[in-house]
């Protein structure tokens, strides 16, 4: 009696213990929000992504950045053009992915016949993840 109750009670702590690291892996491990912040009224005009990175447009000007593959360890990048229009607008590269410490701007160029808007940074409080692209005129 005292073996199938050891056996059974075994079996249940292997069970429990299983099931985290089976649900863990249909969990990405980050989703990065983005806010875009501007004198102007920028929005994201378009975006795409290369590598293992997915893009979900919230609003006009909030975006968040997350696993394709939620499996694969490796990251990618996003490229984005905010602006008002094609005259007025600025393209950015954000590299991302799981085990990255913060998403990184890697690519900017801003500019049209038009005018011209600046990227001056990406604003990030401690311990979130939540990311504020800033423009200025």
């Amino acid at each position: 009696m005292q073996k199938k109750f050891a056996l059974a009670v075994m079996t249940a702590c292997a069970t429990l213990t299983a099931l985290p690291v089976a649900n863990a892996r249909n969990v990405c491990p980050f989703v990065d929000h983005f806010m875009i912040e501007a004198p102007l009224p920028l929005r994201v005009l378009s975006a795409k992504t290369a590598g293992n990175l997915a893009y979900t447009q919230v609003n006009e000007n909030y975006f968040r950045l997350s696993c394709l593959n939620i499996p694969s360890k490796v990251g990618g990048v996003a490229y984005l053009e905010i602006g008002m229009s094609d005259d007025l607008k600025c393209m950015l590269s954000i590299e991302d992915g799981p085990y990255n410490m913060n998403p990184s701007v890697t690519s900017i160029h801003c500019g049209g016949p038009a005018g011209r808007i600046y990227y001056i940074g990406m604003e990030h409080p401690f311990g979130s993840y939540n990311y504020t692209l800033k423009f200025t005129m």
